[in-house]
């Protein structure tokens, strides 16, 4: 059974004609985060703008058994230090538990990883028995908690507390080889904000999946507008399906941004994922705008799920002054998942909503 900590708050002001709740929950699962709202009621709050923004990075490091993915064990870890351990080792896991019954001189460690859940912070005991843990020929050490002061030449990485028993339970089933990559921190990261006045939003969570372009969503001004004889398009590709923008990261999202005619022949393409300026014909015409987008990098682990989005519209445009979006349709996509983004393991269906919305961000009648 899995635990999920939550912690957050909550208020109740006076508004001047009566009270009105609202706050934030953050709940946990193993090391991931997802933070939810709880909405507002009883009105607006005057002077209250409430504001959510997010970053996310590459893992400085990643744990998986060779020829799977690193989803399969959903390992949590980092650089122990500020001294980042950059290499790949591989290796059978051992465990040694706390640590204060072993000799690592009777065991055979050469080339092994060890998992060491010390039972004390006493760094001196610790620290000895990592250089003997060095001297027996360990190839890394999967520690968690403190209480060390030395990591080199042994790679010494933090294992978020949940992953010893994900660990205990798979080595209980028999031999465990894993394959650790250190590969520090990226150079590209996603952030991604919302803002809202007056109130804490009903039902917002950040980074639910699936992820797909936002052409709705409250930006300023939509995503895809017609200004005089062009096409203007900047569309947030890898947007979550609470409906909050993921701008586009250059250098980590790569993709095309194509235009064609009615019956598909290309008239112009960008070599950017939903951004472009395109020229059309004065007149009216009916076209096809295509978006695709793939989160890359040069660790083939970095992005494991949700990695391409491709999006097709078709249109009808002709001049406009003064600009006016175009008239596109969204999609919202709404599935059960849970904090992790993870259908449940124990369901056997899973039920899922589609809701159309134009691309002004008016809601549409729902689909009959």
């Amino acid at each position: 059974m899995a635990a999920t900590r939550q912690s957050g708050i909550v208020s109740r002001i006076d508004t001047g004609s009566g009270t009105a709740d609202s706050g934030l929950v953050a709940p946990s699962s193993a090391g991931q985060y997802r933070v939810e709202a709880v909405p507002t009621t009883g009105g607006t709050l005057d002077g209250l703008t409430f504001f959510g923004g997010l970053s996310w990075q590459r893992r400085e490091v990643d744990a998986h058994e060779p020829g799977s993915s690193p989803q399969a064990l959903k390992l949590l870890l980092s650089q122990y230090s500020i001294y980042s351990w950059l290499g790949t080792a591989t290796g059978e896991v051992v465990d040694i538990g706390t640590g204060a019954d072993t000799d690592p001189a009777a065991m055979d460690l050469k080339g092994r990883i060890v998992l060491w859940t010390p039972a004390t912070s006493d760094t001196s005991f610790n620290n000895e028995l990592y250089q003997e843990l060095t001297d027996a020929g360990t190839a890394a050490i999967m520690y968690v908690g403190y209480g060390l002061s030395v990591y080199r030449p042994t790679p010494v990485l933090r294992l978020d507390p949940a992953g010893a028993p994900v660990l205990r339970d798979r080595l209980a089933q028999g031999p465990l080889t894993l394959t650790l990559n250190g590969v520090g921190t990226g150079a590209d990261a996603y952030y991604l904000h919302h803002s809202v006045d007056g109130r804490v939003p009903a039902g917002a969570d950040w980074m639910s999946a699936p992820f797909n372009p936002a052409l709705g969503r409250t930006a300023g001004t939509a995503q895809v507008v017609r200004d005089g004889d062009k096409l203007k398009v900047a569309l947030p590709v890898f947007s979550d399906a609470a409906g909050h923008r993921a701008e586009t990261a250059p250098g980590a999202d790569s993709g095309i941004t194509v235009l064609a005619d009615d019956g598909g022949k290309v008239l112009a393409r960008n070599a950017a994922p939903g951004r472009a300026t395109f020229d059309l014909p004065r007149e009216k015409g009916w076209y096809r705008l295509t978006a695709d987008a793939t989160r890359t990098s040069p660790d083939p682990v970095t992005w494991m799920l949700g990695t391409r989005v491709t999006s097709e519209w078709r249109l009808r445009s002709g001049h406009e002054k003064p600009a006016a979006p175009a008239r596109l349709l969204d999609l919202d996509y709404r599935l059960p998942l849970t904090g992790e983004n993870a259908a449940d393991p124990e369901s056997r269906s899973t039920t899922r909503s589609v809701s159309p919305r134009r691309g002004t961000g008016r809601r549409c009648p729902s689909p009959r």
